[in-house]
Order: structure tokens, then C-alpha cells, then sequence
């Protein structure tokens, strides 16, 4: 099955679904306009705002005619969360979904989607195929949509990268990694447009010198918008959160630096002067110490960023970069330097893992 061309679900590694519930979401995103509605499982119901994901899931697979294997098919990893612990309680919208079927899905006040009459991919597409025309703060077609995009990825509701956390945790090459990453190359499109063609840079704090062309947290766009131009010819960005980036539930120290099109996951602790690089994945409950960094990929554009898993520790001074992928649980000593390019050893059986 493919939500587009361009998505796949059914990868699989050892019959497990690696496809991510968040690059469904994304797409979804991309289709349609969202809004807030009511609906219930068979009998269970769901206010406005509860359990969105399923909501935008049901409604999709509802106004597509997809059949039920479909639809959990699109629930991605929590669907092979759901078969991995038959008897438990997590996803119980799902286990409800699995026993009585899409007929038991009720929105009381219509359906929450609405499909756009332009895709956000298809309009960022062909906003950066006309780039060269675009001076800074034109009012061109497609504006609207890269500061719709930015919000989004704050809001954790679109992302340059969707990840199956399972993939990181059970893959031993890196190619079998890559089949729960899913990258959408357009987002960093968007990304790089809102950099380099939609504001003029303006002074945030001239006291400390700091000017850039995106305001960072907690700044608003339009307190940004309305601050001086600054008429100088390089950026100075203060340190922070970038807008663009999305970083719910994390521990971050001073001089910290999340750019945008970063993601980090919850529970994870940014020490003293660590860096998460645009488009970086981070996952959940990871601790990156103090001068340690996760490179960023913008470009090339459909190349994966680099991608840490849940439960990773990151040493003093480290830095996995270049596109690289860092598997859930692992540990990286002080002073690491890693790349894709790095061939893994493991001494004792003397195994080549090839490079991640």
C-alpha cells in the first residue's frame, strides 16, 4: 500500500512495520487542513482535540474507501506496538479499531479533514523551483505556506524526518536503519526558503550584537517582523531554540543551540553548550553532554539527517555528523567524532558492521 508515491508502509524488517506513525501524520498534513472534531470507537468517545493522530488517521482511510487492514497498516509503529503485546492495554484506540472495524468509527460533526486545493508539498515544490526570482519579503505564493510549515514542525505535526523509533533499536547495518526513516526533502525545502528568502535580517539584542534572519524562542514572528533591519552583512544568532524546531519535554542548559528543522524528543537533556544542528533527529530521553553536537543536513536535500535514537548518551565533545545514525540505547565516549562514513568493529568476534 502507498499513501503517495513517494511512501511506502509496507517496509518491513523481520516482518516488523517499520513504517513511522509521524510520517503519516506529515502526509496528512500536507493534504489537508485540520480541524478540531469529536468522533468515537465503537461506543468509546473522543472529544474535540483527544487523540488527534487517530482522528486525522480515521478520517483519511474514511474519505479514501481504505480497508481496515489499510488504516492500520497507516497507524505505522504503534500498530506493531499493538501486535507485538497483544493482551496489553497501550493504543487502545487501535485495539478497539482491530476488533470491531472502520464501521464502528463515528464523527458526530462530519469529518475533521478538509483537503487542501494545493498540497503543501506540491506548493513548496514548486515555490523552490522558482527560488531565483524571490527577493527577501516579496509577498510571493508560497510565503504563507513556509510560515504555515514552520509552525507545524513546532507543534511536532511535520518534521524533515519521521523515525521509527523500532527501526534504531533492532537494525544492525545501516541500510536496515534506513527502513524506518522516512525523509521529506520538501520540509527542508521549506526550511531553507524561510532562511534565505522570507525575512530581512533584523537586530534582536543590540547590546550583545545578536541579528539573524529567524527570531528564536520565545519571540513571536510577528514581534520579529517588527523589529529594526539590521543593514550589516553577517549573522550573529543568540543562543537558544530556533523557530522551526520542536523540543517538547526537554532539559536544555545555557548557550544550548536547537536550530530549525530540529526535533528532540522528550526527556532528553541538552548539557552546556551542546548543539542540535538543523534537521537533526533526536529521540527521547537521550542526554547530549556538555560541548557535544548532532550535525545537521540540509543538504543534499533528500539525504538523512542525522538520527539518534531513544536512550542514547552522547559524550563531552562528541559529534555524530554527516548523515549519521546512532542506534537507540547506545553509548558514544568523550571526544567521538562519527560519520556516515565510519566503518563499526565490534573487537571480540572481530564483526565488520560496515558503515553508519
Amino acid at each position: 500500500m502507498e499513501i503517495c508515491n513517494e511512501y511506502p508502509v509496507t517496509k518491513s524488517l523481520d516482518n516488523k512495520l517499520l513504517w513511522p506513525f509521524n510520517a503519516t501524520i506529515f502526509f496528512i498534513h500536507s493534504e489537508y487542513e485540520y480541524e478540531a472534531k469529536p468522533f468515537s470507537i465503537a461506543g468509546k468517545e473522543s472529544k474535540a482535540g483527544q487523540n488527534e493522530g487517530t482522528a486525522k488517521i480515521l478520517a483519511f482511510s474514511i474519505d479514501n474507501g481504505l480497508n481496515l487492514q489499510d488504516t492500520l497498516l497507516l497507524f505505522g509503529d504503534f500498530f506493531q506496538e499493538v501486535n507485538d503485546d497483544p493482551e496489553g492495554v497501550e493504543h487502545e484506540n487501535i485495539r478497539l479499531l482491530m476488533a470491531n472495524g472502520l464501521e464502528s468509527v463515528k464523527f458526530s460533526k462530519g469529518s475533521c479533514l478538509r483537503k487542501r486545493s494545493t498540497s503543501l508539498e506540491d506548493t513548496i515544490n514548486d515555490t523552490w523551483e522558482n527560488r531565483s526570482k524571490i527577493e527577501r519579503e516579496d509577498n510571493y505564493i508560497g510565503r504563507k505556506q513556509v510560515f504555515e510549515i514552520f509552525e507545524l514542525i513546532e507543534a511536532g505535526l511535520l518534521g524533515p524526518v519521521a523515525v521509527n523509533s523500532l527501526a534504531l533499536s533492532i537494525a544492525e547495518t545501516r541500510d536496515e536503519a534506513k527502513r524506518g526513516i522516512v525523509v521529506l526533502d520538501w520540509v527542508k525545502k521549506a526550511l531553507l526558503l524561510g532562511l534565505g528568502k522570507q525575512f530581512k535580517m533584523r537586530w534582536i539584542d543590540k547590546t550583545k550584537g545578536y541579528r539573524d534572519f529567524l527570531p528564536v524562542f520565545p519571540m513571536s514572528w510577528d514581534e520579529f517582523e517588527n523589529l529594526e533591519i539590521c543593514d550589516l552583512d553577517s549573522r550573529q544568532a543568540p543562543p537558544g531554540a530556533r523557530r522551526g524546531s520542536r523540543f517538547a519535554g526537554v532539559q536544555s542548559m545555557p548557550n544550548t543551540w536547537i536550530n530549525s528543522g530540529a526535533v528532540v524528543g522528550y526527556g532528553t537533556m541538552l548539557d552546556n553548550v551542546s548543539v542540535a544542528a538543523s534537521c537533526a533527529y533526536i529521540g527521547k530521553n537521550c542526554h547530549i553532554s556538555g560541548k557535544a553536537g548532532v550535525g545537521g543536513v540540509f543538504e543534499p536535500l533528500g539525504a538523512i539527517p542525522n538520527v539518534v535514537g531513544d536512550n542514547v548518551f552522547i559524550g563531552v565533545g562528541s559529534e555524530p555528523t554527516e548523515g549519521c545514525i546512532i542506534g537507540s540505547g547506545a553509548v558514544l565516549a568523550p571526544k567521538v567524532v562519527i560519520t556516515s562514513g565510519t566503518r563499526i568493529y565490534d573487537m571480540r568476534p572481530g564483526k565488520n558492521y560496515g558503515t553508519y
